[in-house]
């Protein structure tokens, strides 16, 4: 993702270190979320009815 709004909450300036949430918008919608150092630690995707979609069993499947 290129463009988006995150939203940062701070646990310890000095350390580098809190949560973010990032809403993108280009290339495509996808709110990602991480917790710990802003340097290494991973963004996880939050799945939505915007990009999921229920199967006939009613599991959910990623698009």
């Amino acid at each position: 993702m290129s463009y988006g709004t995150m939203l940062t909450v701070p646990y310890s300036q000095g350390e580098k270190r809190g949560g973010q949430l990032f809403f993108g918008q280009v290339p495509e919608s996808r709110l990602v979320i991480r917790s710990g150092s802003y340097v290494s630690a991973g963004f996880h995707v939050i799945y939505h009815t915007g990009n999921t979609t229920r199967a006939a069993d009613g599991t959910l499947k990623a698009i």
